[in-house]
């Protein structure tokens, strides 16, 4: 995958397959009878309507049988626009769900070709809540347009961390903020903050804090690394699978990546 074009759109019989409680008509029962309640479908439509192009989505496991169907789920878009490099375009990522779990959320992203994977913008000027009451179509939109309108800034941005050079100890202690992020306790942890500077194809082997960054970003969201347990048997990370996981740790490692490059361009 090389550019906007090799990214088919997703129909929403597709998107339904994918995960399944996007096509909910109803909410989970119990719901509160001030619950009003608004369909991703509907949603879908909005972005669409507003120019965005839905090319992935997922839901989240459930362990009650009630929850079935009513689950949180995503759906990441396209702005098919407005790539912000020949390697990246920007991206909006829609969570909700419809067992009174969470409100709509809409977050910038950043979507990088070579992987098919995607990064969170930790920046709260660029991630909207929407609640279920009193929902606004119209507010929901003029958000999506916000996230659209933002792709110049954050381009910008990125070209900027390709420009940062970073040292081996830079990156080493990069990489320990990023392995503090992963476990609570990283005495425990099975695997070593250096692990996770290890590339996985030749356009990631650069010193930049792009580079960096996504490096670390992948190993951490796609797991794979081997390690040992604290008892000492062998083990493999696993990959994120939770959605809430998968939200706090991109937006996370978004901001101790724009926290370096503040850092290095307010003392240049």
């Amino acid at each position: 995958m090389k550019n906007l074009n090799d990214l088919n759109e997703l129909s929403n019989e597709n998107l339904i397959k994918l995960a399944p409680a996007i096509a909910a008509t109803r909410p989970m029962h119990g719901a509160s009878k001030w619950y009003d309640f608004v369909s991703t479908m509907q949603a879908i439509d909005l972005l669409r309507g507003a120019g965005w192009k839905p090319i992935q989505a997922g839901q989240a496991g459930t362990r009650t049988k009630e929850r079935a169907g009513f689950q949180k789920h995503m759906v990441r878009f396209l702005w098919p626009t407005h790539g912000l490099s020949d390697q990246e375009a920007l991206s909006l990522v829609m969570y909700n769900s419809h067992d009174r779990g969470c409100s709509f959320r809409l977050i910038a992203g950043v979507f990088r070709f070579v992987c098919a994977n995607g990064m969170l913008v930790g920046n709260e000027l660029f991630s909207f809540k929407h609640q279920h009451v009193g929902f606004s179509s119209e507010q929901f939109v003029n958000s999506a347009l916000e996230i659209s309108g933002s792709g110049q800034k954050i381009g910008q941005r990125v070209a900027g961390m390709k420009t940062i050079d970073m040292t081996p100890d830079e990156k080493g202690v990069y990489a320990m903020a990023a392995h503090e992020l992963l476990y609570d306790d990283i005495d425990q942890a099975p695997i070593s903050p250096a692990q996770l500077l290890g590339h996985r194809r030749i356009e990631d082997k650069g010193s930049d804090l792009w580079s960096t960054f996504n490096v670390i970003q992948e190993n951490i969201m796609k797991g794979g690394l081997k390690g040992r347990t604290p008892k000492g048997r062998k083990t493999t990370t696993y990959p994120v699978g939770s959605i809430d996981r998968s939200i706090s740790l991109n937006t996370e490692l978004w901001k101790i990546t724009e926290d370096k490059y503040n850092s290095r361009t307010d003392n240049s």
